[in-house]
């Protein structure tokens, strides 16, 4: 996977001046390609393109520059995770509710943030359905996940893995704490490339909280 991002500045002052030369050149790539950024992830606009059977990610960071780094680093994180995950119409059928929704799970960098996006979205639509709430768990996953620069999360049916990036992240002392603390719960495969392996649960959702748990764990071990 390629990751082509244009940087610049999100307020519409810096719309068209050398601040977003960035922003305006993955937009003529994403033209030539004949795609549209029309998804908002990591604090990104994204558009997806494939060429010579390579996946090419375009994106358009909606911080600041001197910020833009977050969004690169989150992105860079790959997903296969095997779920439905969207603001379905039947739940929130205004598109500017939608779309607030979406700009709301963006913002998720923690577990905090995680439960006072849920109040947020629960106090103004009602109950949440499983494919919003799979938003919010991938959100804060993914964040946890970039601070180890995990390099790809798959949730496949009911069982999930993080893979490192090298074998030289498990000297890590906080992954080697939560690998100690989740002995007999999670597994080290080296088949392939250093994966952290978690068993199939009930549902996707409690195994990317599982995956959740173990992050947070490592983040907070000193």
């Amino acid at each position: 996977m390629y990751i082509i991002v244009g940087l610049g500045n999100p307020e519409e002052k810096y719309l068209k001046t050398f601040h977003n030369m960035g922003y305006i050149a993955v937009g003529d790539v994403a033209d030539k390609l004949g795609v549209k950024f029309k998804k908002k992830e990591c604090e990104a606009y994204t558009a997806e393109a494939n060429i010579r059977g390579e996946k090419v990610v375009l994106a358009r960071p909606v911080t600041y520059m001197n910020a833009s780094g977050r969004a690169v680093k989150q992105l860079s994180c790959e997903l296969d995770i095997k779920t439905s995950a969207y603001v379905p119409e039947t739940y929130i059928e205004s598109s500017a509710g939608r779309l607030d929704c979406y700009k709301q799970i963006a913002e998720i960098r923690s577990v905090e943030d995680y439960k006072r996006v849920c109040l947020s979205i629960e106090d103004n639509y009602g109950n949440m359905p499983e494919e919003v709430l799979h938003l919010l768990i991938i959100a804060v996953l993914k964040s946890y996940a970039a601070k180890f620069n995990v390099k790809k999360i798959s949730v496949d049916g009911k069982a999930g893995s993080l893979e490192l990036p090298s074998v030289n992240v498990l000297s890590d002392e906080r992954l080697k704490a939560a690998l100690d603390k989740y002995a007999g719960k999670v597994s080290l495969s080296m088949a392939k490339a250093p994966l952290v392996v978690f068993p199939s649960r009930s549902s996707a959702a409690k195994t990317m909280l599982d995956m959740t748990k173990f992050l947070k764990f490592a983040l907070s071990f000193n």
